[in-house]
């Protein structure tokens, strides 16, 4: 179990500083992850903002986050439980197996970014749905 939890905990330090770099990139020179969906085709995906997102985040600005992508922001909670509870039951029980529940998490989310994904590029109403008037200079 402690070879398992050091294991997670070193993964963890991992994505912790791949994303200090990441977000410090973005602040200093603007660099943004471009969204490919959204080059080809014109229309937002469902995690378009998802960057603008989680900086403001970052920032405690929890009015401009889901202004940005509230299906994530709606979402985020149910990940965090749900990864949570997969991590826990690797570190106790040394299995990778998803619980039913988890599978419920997974599936509900993706069709929720689906019906997102649509409903952004038809309803205008606000950043949240529509960016299409915004120039992000392809970085969204």
């Amino acid at each position: 179990m402690k070879n398992r939890a050091k294991k997670v905990a070193i993964y963890a330090i991992i994505v912790i500083c791949l994303l200090i770099a990441y977000f410090t990139l973005h602040k200093i020179i603007g660099f943004g992850i471009p969204c490919i969906f959204f080059e080809t085709t014109g229309l937002l995906c469902g995690g378009c903002g998802v960057t603008r997102m989680l900086t403001s985040l970052l920032k405690l600005d929890f009015a401009s986050a889901f202004y940005y992508n509230c299906a994530y922001m709606c979402l985020i909670p149910f990940w965090l439980v749900a990864f949570s509870s997969y991590i826990i039951n690797y570190i106790k029980y040394d299995t990778l197996k998803m619980k039913a529940w988890h599978n419920v998490v997974l599936i509900s989310s993706i069709a929720i970014l689906v019906l997102f994904t649509v409903l952004r590029n038809i309803i205008p109403l606000g950043l949240c749905f529509n960016t299409h008037h915004f120039n992000f200079g392809g970085i969204i």
